[in-house]
């Protein structure tokens, strides 16, 4: 057998583990955004009346999107310190050569961060 190796492609889950200075963050992005969706919502309701179907078909975007930002935000605030949970998921590549465990390879990866920085590196 050769040297052979090859590079391949897999997820890798990243998540956070919350603190209060990751809270404030989410917070502080959640609210605005916030703003900028009252910001859109007042200009759609200021239009005059009759407002057409792709008008209304945003508002009821902005207005739905509004409500789950607002559920998130109040979940956020509920979470203890020191919780971990799932932030994003991201593609990454292992490298397989001759003679290693696919399996082992290929499983889930993940990568944990407090406060930005990487705390903990799983299943490598």
């Amino acid at each position: 057998m050769g040297a052979s190796a090859i590079e391949l492609r897999r997820p890798v889950d990243v998540k956070v583990i919350m603190s209060p200075g990751f809270r404030e963050q989410l917070t502080a992005e959640a609210r605005d955004t916030l703003a900028r969706i009252d910001r859109n919502l007042s200009i759609i309701e200021g239009l005059p009346e009759p407002r057409d179907a792709q008008q209304e078909t945003e508002r009821a975007r902005l207005l739905s999107l509004k409500a789950q930002l607002e559920w998130r935000m109040r979940e956020v605030e509920g979470v203890e310190d020191g919780a971990e949970l799932p932030f994003r998921s991201f593609e990454g590549t292992v490298t397989l050569a001759e003679g290693d465990d696919f399996l082992q390879k290929m499983g889930h990866a993940e990568v944990v961060l407090l406060d930005w920085k990487v705390v903990e590196i799983r299943g490598l």
